[in-house]
């Protein structure tokens, strides 16, 4: 794949690669991490699997860390319960539980032949630049400057491309005056613990798909 970086994983005699690219231009990152699965049995939507992709990334973003952030539903989310788990809005959370690293608002369902998206604006947090969200007309985009947070699914009969993506995020580490070393000091710090959190995500949920 042009233009990724390859990390390569193995376990027991599977190996799965996960494939990395990112990008960053002033204060505004953009990354991608993707990865292609065998399914165990033929039939899964694309929407389906976006779906659960998101979910079992919330639900397990603290044993992809070793507890140190937790996904929470927001407080001021309308979530009711009854519709599935990545609809609702998240606070990512590390040690305050009243100061959220990033508060991703409720997402948006985007499908089309064999291919699905749930993208997630990003709407603050203490990891943000803070600015005025800035939200798209079109109805059920929910683009906002702040950036968005997205899984991705392309499906192939009983192969799968998975993706998480994060667009146009605003990183309050390479902000202001101190751009250029905070660029360095992102890359080195925050830009590795998020590829190393979804690269393992990535790795586990491959294999669990794959049994």
């Amino acid at each position: 794949m042009s233009g990724y970086t390859l990390l390569v994983y193995q376990r027991r005699h599977r190996r799965h690669r996960v494939w990395w690219r990112e990008s960053l231009r002033g204060s505004t990152v953009s990354s991608v991490l993707v990865t292609d699965i065998v399914l165990s049995s033929p039939g899964h939507t694309a929407a389906a699997l976006v779906l659960a992709l998101g979910e079992a990334y919330f639900a397990g973003l603290g044993d992809s860390c070793a507890g140190l952030v937790v996904a929470e539903p927001a407080d001021d989310d309308p979530h009711d319960g009854r519709t599935p788990a990545p609809a609702c809005a998240y606070d990512l959370r590390v040690l305050s539980p009243r100061t959220p690293l990033l508060r991703l608002g409720a997402p948006s369902l985007q499908t089309a032949d064999r291919w699905a998206r749930l993208k997630y604006p990003i709407s603050g947090g203490v990891l943000v630049r803070g600015a005025k969200p800035s939200v798209d007309l079109e109805v059920g985009d929910g683009r906002e400057d702040l950036g968005t947070f997205a899984f991705d699914v392309m499906v192939a009969g009983r192969r799968a491309t998975l993706a998480v993506r994060v667009d146009g995020f605003h990183a309050r580490l390479v902000t202001g005056r101190v751009s250029p070393l905070g660029g360095l000091l992102y890359g080195a710090t925050e830009s590795v613990v998020h590829r190393l959190m979804v690269a393992r995500f990535l790795k586990k949920y491959a294999n669990a798909m794959a049994e």
